[in-house]
């Protein structure tokens, strides 16, 4: 059948008419709802953190996407604010997010600097960060994970997604946190590489969010929401607290199903054997990385703390007996080497942590009362935190 060009220029014609308003309505409201805070991140992170530093909890609708912005703004104003050094911080991960100053006998001056997925990178970042202000805490507590030394990915099964390491990926430092990585790794003599950072094409992805159909479903759907509150509680099962010394809870351990988290520990233990606690997961040059910073940190005059969070004990006796603990035994190596103490360990059953208790909400994250179970367990190693 012909067609005559003046039809197909009516039909091209009509056609941008209707996608012009359309892409006018679909950016407009994804950039201005943004439910998963992808282009005003600096903007929602700002008032948290300025929030947290003036003593409150935060109540927000969902769990933050950007911690790297988060952490940056946090550091930011609480060094232009305090006159003084911290006692205490955490650098760490949602694996470490139930530490609280409270927990220590002394009840230093503190703040859990919680990055999801975090690594090596993001720690190099902090010591940056904290030393452009000449403020360095008096002590601080590292957090390692399977995927501090390597990256993490997804992988999905039937519906579900599991995270795990991945050696053949390279860490990329959190969003926000990419100039004070440059200054932590200057101090320590050491060059940035090029993928070390989030690629562009990445940034592409997100600013093509602004004018995806499905990115307006969940802004319209967030619109009922209610954004940053302050609240007296420490958590909250209709939105996400995070308390004012940035630590955080993803679910307490009275609404915790033992048997339901040890289902989906067996199931994860399934695709991490062979993955999670192996030699592969120990990448030198991050290596190399970690052990220059812990150096770099005692000479500055920081007391360093290592900490392992436990796994579940059906995700531990399934991996290790598969792989090893290759992981533990190197950070045992350095806390040797280097004079640090090591508190934790990704066996449960030191600290007696029974899968048929709440004490883990998943297959790797602990509640609050194993936490305190096994600070009170090193009790002798944490002596001394909060006192000048």
């Amino acid at each position: 059948m012909h067609v005559k060009r003046s039809e197909l220029r009516l039909f091209f014609h009509r056609m941008i008419l209707f996608l012009i308003p359309l892409g006018l309505l679909l950016g407009g409201v994804n950039g201005i709802v943004d439910p998963a805070e992808l282009f005003l991140r600096r903007h929602f992170s700002r008032p948290i953190a300025r929030a947290l530093i003036q003593g409150n909890n935060v109540k927000v609708p969902y769990i933050p996407e950007e911690w790297g912005l988060l952490q940056f703004e946090l550091v930011k104003l609480l060094c232009e604010k305090r006159s003084t050094t911290l006692d205490l911080t955490v650098w760490g991960t949602s694996r470490s997010s139930e530490l609280t100053g409270d927990m220590f006998p002394r009840k230093p001056s503190f703040l859990n600097h919680v990055l999801h997925g975090g690594s090596v990178l993001d720690y190099v970042a902090l010591y940056g960060h904290y030393m452009h202000y000449h403020k360095l805490p008096r002590a601080i507590i590292i957090s390692v994970d399977p995927w501090s030394f390597c990256a993490r990915t997804p992988l999905t099964i039937d519906g579900k997604t599991y995270w795990l390491p991945d050696p053949l990926t390279p860490l990329q430092v959190s969003t926000g946190l990419e100039r004070p990585y440059n200054q932590g790794m200057a101090l320590l003599g050491c060059s940035p590489r090029p993928q070390d950072f989030v690629p562009a094409s990445n940034r592409l992805a997100i600013a093509w969010a602004l004018f995806s159909p499905s990115y307006f479903q969940a802004a319209i759907r967030s619109l009922g929401m209610t954004g940053l509150e302050i609240t007296k509680s420490t958590y909250s099962k209709q939105g996400f607290v995070i308390r004012t010394d940035g630590s955080h809870s993803l679910k307490q351990s009275s609404e915790v199903n033992p048997e339901e988290v040890a289902a989906l520990a067996l199931e994860y233990s399934s695709v991490a054997r062979g993955r999670l606690l192996t030699k592969d997961v120990l990448l030198r040059p991050y290596l190399l990385l970690f052990e220059k910073l812990i150096s770099r940190l005692k000479v500055d005059g920081a007391r360093v703390i290592l900490y392992i969070s436990p796994l579940h004990a059906t995700v531990y006796d399934a991996v290790s007996v598969h792989d090893g603990n290759s992981l533990e035994a190197y950070l045992m190596r350095v806390a040797r080497s280097e004079g640090v103490s090591l508190i934790g360990s990704f066996d449960p059953h030191k600290y007696n942590l029974s899968a048929k208790r709440p004490f883990f909400l998943d297959y790797y994250h602990p509640t609050n009362p194993a936490v305190e179970i096994i600070l009170e367990h090193h009790k002798n190693s944490l002596q001394g935190l909060g006192s000048h």
